[in-house]
Parts: structure tokens; sequence; C-alpha cells
């Protein structure tokens, strides 16, 4: 197989009796997304976790505004880095798009 190639490896209906959104008993495509990852088969360090939107994100139902917790430690020294840091993000809801900023780090 030639390694700069695409192909379909999963195929699924969305909708119908037999569609993704009946089996998973989700009433509709603004109450449901599929979240999913893909791995290579060639090299276990590879992989992409990805999310599809099965509506617009407007439309999107259900969400609740959720409580956030960040916890840092660091920095420390490593090997590579003078300044790595571990940072926890916590919450109690689905919490979309979290754009996490930093400042005033030397």
């Amino acid at each position: 197989q030639n390694p700069i190639s695409s192909q379909i490896v999963y195929q699924h209906k969305i909708d119908g009796e037999d569609g993704l959104l009946a089996k998973s008993g989700c009433s509709s495509r603004n109450s449901c997304f599929v979240y999913f990852e893909v791995h290579s088969s060639g090299k276990s360090e590879l992989k992409s976790s990805n999310i599809l939107l099965l509506s617009e994100f407007k439309s999107a139902v259900g969400l609740v505004k959720p409580h956030l917790t960040v916890n840092v430690d660091g920095p420390f020294v490593t090997a590579n880095h003078y300044f790595t840091f571990n940072i926890a993000l916590e919450t109690d809801h689905i919490a979309p798009f979290v754009w996490l900023e930093v400042a005033n780090i030397p």
C-alpha cells in the first residue's frame, strides 16, 4: 500500500433504524456527537482523537455550563527544557473547545 494514500476503514449510517443514532439511543443529531480515535497500525505513537458534530454546533441541545478546575504543578527542569508544567483540567460536564491561555511565564 502506498504510504501517501487514504482509504475508507469504517463506514456506518447515522440515520435510520440501524443507524448510529438509533443504536446509541440518541434522540436527534442535535443531542449527540461522535468521538473516535484513529491509530496507526505501524507506529503506536501515532494517534488522532476526533469529534464529529452531527449538526451545526449552535443547534446543540443539552449542553450545561461546566465548572472547570485547573491544577498546575511546576515549573520543573527536565533534560530538554527549563520550564515544564503538569496541567490537569477537570470538569463536571462536557466542555467543548476549552482554550487554555498562559501569561507571565519567563
